[in-house]
């Protein structure tokens, strides 16, 4: 299910994982990949507020490389 969502000369998006509720989505920075970084959004709706979690590559790298083996990101 992976699909890339935008791309700019910079930046590429992919989205790993969605749901009606959640979103995992893959931010890969073409020029310097210790920029990459995983989304982790949760939707809200009337009763709970979203949330979203990003983790840049040099702050997990180990995180990073297990969503990317996870999800077959080539």
């Amino acid at each position: 299910m992976l699909k890339v969502t935008r791309e700019t000369e910079r930046y590429r998006h992919i989205v790993l994982y969605e749901t009606n509720t959640t979103r995992i989505k893959l931010v890969e920075d073409k020029r310097d990949r210790a920029y990459d970084k995983i989304c982790f959004t949760k939707f809200g709706n009337e009763y709970c507020e979203p949330e979203s979690i990003s983790v840049f590559r040099y702050e997990d790298e180990q995180l990073i490389e297990d969503m990317i083996k996870m999800y077959g990101v080539e």
